[in-house]
């Protein structure tokens, strides 16, 4: 089979290029031509320069051969607050944005999308200007998903000579994003981005530089989802005609973040297994089935959590498991008893939920109830969460109270939040964390930066210490009063001074480290209170003196897990945007480098905070 496929700008095919090894080849009056063989594809791969004109003139070269399929690839900019930078699109539609013509994709290369993985919307808008600002997109919003420049002309160039085409792209910029530079003016003659222009938009105006690296990360990781996306693709393509049941499942599912599922039929699915000690290894596994009163849903992101980390590194559960579980994504199956959600819900899924009703759950402590040790979400194996997969079964009592619907305005990355915020908060309600109070948070990693916004959430003025520079600036950029680095052996001292020569009133512990226990107690004041949130490992020894508890009389606290009780308000805290979420997301992995985002969660560099698998 023959496959073109065309780009606008290098840019954009650059991560494919490298995956695939392209060789470049003249074609026609272009020179901007690769080809490649990908699965049973003979692929060409057409860079057409960026906006209408180029794209016409593209079009008298680019269909030489007689290609079988057409797919008019590239980056795009979101038009719904739903789809965020890095997600890939394919359109049942391309229009211009006056309305005035219309083409349709080819239905089956659609279904193909949504079974590869891709999100399905109804239209793609193309104009012959780059929609820049948040005012224009939003204005755009009502009739189309996504714009481009080039899509409706290669596909209107491919329907001319009978060949079945369709537009699938990905987001690069959020439809509440101001494009840093005025891009009308810096492509050349070809329709490539011209650098001098680049570079004297910038010189003139250096402020807009922060935005144009952001740009350029955000366009950096969509092209690498998109080539990712391609793999599989091309590959599904070639292997012929959906079944028809498939088909009309993939057709079918049309809502927000809808994706591949294929009931009934053995289905396999992509999962970081966790295989031994040290050993997380991407696999291919059989999708979950789901019973009557459950939920399969398809994971689009997951946070790893420092639970993970111990998990996996010191060998504390048996294998084979799929961890992760701060994860949000799109219900793509519901049993026939399921009422609360439907396929194509966006949603945030807790994976412990207590019974309600026993002596523990009477008294509060959910977190030590029998049923909350339960696990109730499983991509496979023991249920562990399994966020680390692309689908994830969610079991009847975590149906009915453990999962949340997403606002349209909330990510699915920020959604991952929800859990942990809920961790966090628990946390600082059972270290009684008051208005006025003095609280020291020891450690700044992803938790450590929550427990620290939501102590001052509580009205508390938060002191924090990390040995890592990067870390301890992030901690005053989100809300601390100050930073220190507890290498200079002066953190007493500095706590001390500044409150009274007391101590600070509580101190929340988020380092699982048994030698800074004594330390926590001695930056407390008489009375206070020392809150250990990380010490959840089961071979740890704890030490430290006595006369601090039975003289000074700290109390020493624990805390472990998520609280039912909070569910509400963590959940209200994360949708409402209380707290700079997406801020903290300092790095992203595809699926495909679980083992990469894994060792850099366990040894963060200067800049670490929360490290994400962004589902492709």
């Amino acid at each position: 089979m023959k496959v073109l496929i065309t780009f606008a700008l290098a840019n954009e095919f650059a991560p494919w290029r490298k995956l695939r090894r392209f060789e470049r080849v003249s074609a026609g009056a272009s020179d901007q031509t690769y080809v490649a063989r990908v699965g049973l594809c003979d692929v060409r791969v057409v860079l057409t320069g960026a906006g209408r004109f180029a794209a016409q003139r593209a079009v008298a070269d680019v269909f030489d051969g007689d290609p079988d399929v057409c797919i008019a690839s590239g980056l795009s900019g979101s038009l719904k607050p739903t789809y965020a930078p890095g997600e890939v699109l394919a359109a049942r539609m391309v229009a211009d944005v006056k309305g005035t013509r219309l083409l349709h994709c080819d239905p089956e290369l659609v279904a193909r999308a949504e079974v590869s993985g891709a999100t399905i919307v109804e239209k793609f808008l193309v104009s012959d200007l780059v929609i820049s600002t948040a005012q224009e997109k939003s204005a755009l919003s009502a009739s189309g998903d996504a714009v481009d420049m080039e899509s409706l002309y290669i596909l209107a160039a491919a329907a001319q000579r009978g060949i079945r085409s369709v537009a699938i792209r990905a987001i690069s910029d959020g439809v509440d994003s101001n494009l840093p530079l005025d891009f009308d003016t810096v492509f050349d003659e070809r329709g490539a981005v011209s650098i001098p222009k680049v570079i004297g938009q910038v010189m003139r105006k250096p402020g807009r530089i922060p935005g144009l690296l952001r740009l350029a990360n955000e366009s950096e990781r969509a092209a690498a989802a998109l080539a990712q996306f391609l793999e599989r693709y091309i590959q599904g393509v070639a292997a012929g005609p959906l079944p028809e049941i498939a088909k009309a499942e993939a057709l079918a599912v049309t809502q927000v973040g809808s994706s591949e599922f294929r009931h009934g039929d053995g289905g396999q699915m992509r999962a970081g297994v966790y295989r031994g000690k040290g050993r997380v290894v991407v696999e291919q596994v059989p999708i979950p089935e789901i019973d009557a009163a459950e939920v399969l849903f398809r994971v689009a992101a997951c946070g790893i959590c420092g639970t993970d980390i111990k998990k996996i590194h010191h060998g504390f559960i048996a294998p084979p498991q799929i961890l992760g579980h701060e994860l949000a994504g799109t219900v793509v199956k519901t049993g026939p008893g399921v009422t609360k959600f439907k396929t194509g819900d966006r949603v945030v899924s807790f994976h412990h939920i207590p019974c309600g009703a026993c002596f523990y759950c009477e008294k509060k402590l959910f977190s030590q109830c029998a049923g909350y040790k339960k696990v109730g979400l499983t991509a496979g194996f023991d249920p562990n969460g399994g966020g680390f997969a692309e689908y994830v079964r969610a079991m009847p009592w975590i149906v009915e109270r453990g999962m949340i619907a997403l606002p349209a305005d909330v990510s699915f990355e920020e959604a991952t939040f929800v859990e942990p915020v809920n961790t966090c908060l628990k946390a600082v309600r059972k270290a009684r964390v008051a208005r006025d109070e003095a609280v020291l948070v020891i450690g700044q990693g992803p938790i450590g930066m929550l427990l620290m916004m939501l102590a001052k959430h509580e009205g508390a003025t938060v002191y924090t210490s990390d040995p890592m520079a990067g870390r301890r600036a992030a901690s005053v950029r989100f809300g601390a009063a100050e930073s220190f680095d507890p290498a200079e052996g002066k953190l007493v001292d500095e706590i001390r001074r500044r409150t009274g020569g007391r101590g600070a009133d509580a101190v929340l512990l988020a380092v699982p480290n048994a030698t800074l226990v004594p330390e926590a107690l001695s930056l407390a004041r008489p009375g206070g209170r020392v809150l250990l949130f990380a010490h959840n490992d089961p071979v740890l020894q704890l030490e430290f003196p006595a006369a601090a508890v039975g003289v000074e009389e700290k109390e020493i606290l624990g805390s472990y897990s998520a609280s039912v009780g909070d569910q509400a308000e963590s959940a209200a805290l994360v949708f409402g945007h209380k707290l700079p979420l997406r801020e903290m997301i300092s790095h992203r992995f595809p699926l495909e480098r679980i083992a990469d985002a894994l060792e850099l969660a366990a040894h963060p560099e200067r800049d670490t905070l929360k490290v994400m698998i962004a589902h492709q």
